[in-house]
Parts: structure tokens; C-alpha cells; sequence
């Protein structure tokens, strides 16, 4: 069953008379329980593509379907609460309140729907995520990597029926990269369906179920996360 199906999806960006075409015709198919990555440079749609994919953004052409519900039909109101219980949206700056602790960060989507959270929930969640010592922490008192992780939980409290991830290992030392990716691999493992781009392509191919490389806003190649990893032109290319 698919969760997320995407029919040919362009944008262009703007800037006076100048017309940047950041995708072009990119259909992506999200069955439920997969892992899929986006591999691709920077500059090359990842982020774009993303953002669309997890509603924050709208194609230019195209169609998005999450649980066959064609997302373009959806109000500004029911979309944001669409997104809140269906997509657990990771930026790639966190994008964490400065001013709220970890737990109130990682609380925030359950009151944004009027819902009690649940405290025994979020210490199980921070324990899962090695953070259950920054629960009354600011972010500005956390690592980088502790932030990553923090955002992750606050993606998870809502049980969303899919995580979506952009560059988690975007500016973390490589040993936060592999603790990151661990952590990923054991919510995958645990039957959480997994949307994620990323530059780092060993990292996500070796562990994802399915990839797409994404070039110049087109998707070039498509295949097992084996498959890619194997293909001499992603070797020469990413690795």
C-alpha cells in the first residue's frame, strides 16, 4: 500500500527575469514500512523535492497523494493539521523553539491538538534517542547532535505514519553521523515508514530500502539501496 505517491512533480523558482527549474517531472512511489533516501548534491532539488513531498511546499505541476488523499485539495488549516498527524517533518536547522525546554520542544505538536502528553511517553522516547538527560535543557545548551535528536522526538510524539528527514547528518562530526543513522535504522526497524535526502550517500544507501538520485531537478536512477551502492556511476559520482 502506498503512503506516499508523487506524479510528476516540477517547480521553478523566480528572481526577476531569472527562472531556476529546481525539479522537473519527479514521480516517487512510498510504500508503507520503506526506507527510501534521495541521494543528490547540493543544488540539486533534494530539499525542494522534500518539502513537497512533506506538504510545506506546493508543485508547480504534479500531484502528491499521502494515503491517497490528493494533498492539493486540502485548505491551509486542514493541511497543517494533516500534516501534524500524518508527516513528522525533520528540518534540516532543527528548527527547534530557543526559548522552550527539550521536553517542551518535544511536546509541542500534541498541544498544538489540544492533546495531553504523555510524560512517561516522552522520558521513553528521550531514552531511545540517548536525551533523556537534556529534558529541562535549552537548545542552546544542547550538542548538535543532541538538537538532531530532540528534533527526531518531537517528529515521533505524534505517531505520524511517516518520518521525513532533511541531511540529518548536515554539519554533525561522523561519529553523530553513525550514532544518527543507528538510531534511523531502529526506528526503520521497528516498522516506522522513512523519507529522507541526503548528500552522505553510504550512510543512507547502506541502510535504505530503496533510493533515487536526483540530478539537476530530475531523478536519474532509481533502485535498491544495494543496487546503488554497487553502480559504478553512483561509486564515481557519491562515494
Amino acid at each position: 500500500m502506498d503512503i506516499l505517491r508523487a506524479e510528476g512533480i516540477s517547480k521553478t523558482y523566480r528572481t526577476g527575469s531569472v527562472e531556476v527549474k529546481a525539479l522537473k517531472q519527479c514521480s516517487i512511489n512510498i510504500q508503507k514500512g520503506d526506507f527510501t533516501a534521495v541521494i543528490g548534491k547540493s543544488g540539486s532539488g533534494k530539499s525542494t523535492l522534500l518539502r513537497i513531498l512533506g506538504t510545506i511546499d506546493k508543485p508547480d505541476s504534479g500531484k502528491v497523494y499521502i494515503d491517497d488523499t490528493d494533498i492539493s485539495t486540502l485548505n491551509n488549516k486542514s493541511l497543517a493539521r494533516f500534516r501534524r498527524t500524518k508527516i513528522g517533518f525533520i528540518y534540516q536547522d532543527y528548527s527547534l523553539v530557543p526559548e522552550y525546554t527539550a521536553y517542551e520542544n518535544i511536546i509541542l505538536p500534541i498541544i498544538l491538538d489540544g492533546k495531553k502528553p504523555d510524560r512517561d511517553e516522552v522520558s521513553r522516547i528521550m531514552d531511545i534517542l540517548s536525551i533523556g538527560h537534556c529534558l529541562r535543557k535549552l537548545p542552546s545548551q544542547m550538542s548538535g547532535g543532541e538538537q538532531q535528536m530532540l528534533a527526531m522526538g518531537r517528529a515521533l510524539m505524534s505517531h505520524p505514519r511517516m518520518i521525513v528527514m532533511d541531511e540529518p547528518s548536515m554539519g554533525l562530526a561522523p561519529i553523530l553521523v553513525e550514532q544518527i543513522f543507528k538510531i534511523i535504522q531502529t526506528l526503520h526497524e521497528a516498522g516506522t515508514t522513512i523519507l529522507l535526502v541526503e548528500q552522505n550517500a553510504q550512510a543512507a544507501l547502506s541502510i535504505a530500502d530503496r533510493g533515487y538520485v536526483l540530478e539537476t531537478g530530475k531523478i536519474v536512477t532509481s533502485g535498491t539501496g544495494t543496487e546503488l551502492l554497487a553502480s559504478p556511476e553512483i561509486k564515481k559520482a557519491y562515494l
